[in-house]
C-alpha cells in the first residue's frame, strides 16, 4: 500500500512538474512575443519622431552659441526663431533711481539671455525708459 501512495505521489509530482515546465515554457513566449512588439512600436515611435523633428528644423534657422542665429535672417522674415517666446526675460524699468551702469548691466544681461538683435534692444530699451 505505501508503493502505491508512493507511486501515486510520484505521479503527482511528475504531472505538477510538466505542468510547471508548460506554464513555464508560455510565458517566456509571451515575454518574447511582447518584447518583439515593443521593439517594432519603438521603432515606429523613433521615426514618426525623427519626421516632425525633420520637418520642422526645416523652417527654423541654424542657431549659435547665445541663441544668436549663424545665418542671416531677414527682418521682415515670417516665424523668426520661434523657439525663443518658451522663455523670456522681462527687462527692468529704469526709474532714475538707481545707477544707470547698473540699470544698463541688467537690460544687456536680459536683452543677451532673450537674444535679442539690436532692433529688438532699441525697441525694448525705449520702452523701458517710458517707464
Amino acid at each position: 500500500m505505501r508503493a502505491e501512495i508512493k507511486k501515486d505521489i510520484n505521479k503527482i509530482q511528475e504531472g505538477m512538474k510538466n505542468d510547471i515546465d508548460k506554464v513555464k515554457e508560455e510565458m517566456k513566449n509571451a515575454k518574447e512575443e511582447l518584447k518583439s512588439e515593443m521593439v517594432t512600436k519603438i521603432g515606429e515611435v523613433k521615426q514618426y519622431v525623427r519626421r516632425q523633428l525633420e520637418s520642422t528644423e526645416t523652417g527654423l534657422p541654424t542657431v549659435g552659441v547665445g541663441g544668436t542665429p549663424t545665418a542671416d535672417i531677414q527682418e521682415n522674415e515670417g516665424p523668426r526663431l520661434a523657439f525663443r517666446a518658451l522663455a523670456q526675460i522681462k527687462p527692468p524699468t529704469y526709474d532714475g533711481a538707481s545707477s544707470w551702469a547698473n540699470y544698463l548691466l541688467q537690460f544687456n544681461a536680459a536683452a543677451s539671455a532673450n537674444g535679442w538683435s539690436e532692433k529688438e534692444k532699441a525697441t525694448s530699451l525705449i520702452i523701458s525708459l517710458r517707464g
